[in-house]
Order: C-alpha cells, then sequence, then structure tokens
C-alpha cells in the first residue's frame, strides 16, 4: 500500500525542515542549484537571441 502523495510531501518538508535546524543550510543550498540553473537559462536564452539576429 503507497503512501498519499500528501503523506510523501509532508515528510520531504518535515525532513528538510529538520535538516535546517540541525545546522545544515537546505535552503542555502537549494537557492545556489536555482540561482546556477537561472543563470544557464539566461546564457542559453540569450545565446538564441544572439543567433536570431547575427546569423552569421
Amino acid at each position: 500500500m503507497l503512501p498519499r502523495p500528501g503523506l510523501v510531501t509532508y515528510g520531504i518538508v518535515a525532513a528538510l525542515v529538520l535538516l535546517q535546524l540541525g545546522g545544515v543550510d537546505v535552503l542555502g543550498f537549494a537557492l545556489d542549484l536555482a540561482g546556477q540553473f537561472a543563470g544557464q537559462v539566461i546564457d542559453w536564452i540569450e545565446g538564441v537571441i544572439a543567433d536570431q539576429l547575427n546569423p552569421f
């Protein structure tokens, strides 16, 4: 029997909160990852736009 998705989500959130309280900087790590990902996406978009404007 599989748990309901809500229970899994609450479990993950509870684990992250406990890690954060335990001194693991979960939030900082998540923000770093998000920032890196956003930077890659922005670089890619800029590259596509540059290719459109200057095909040569």
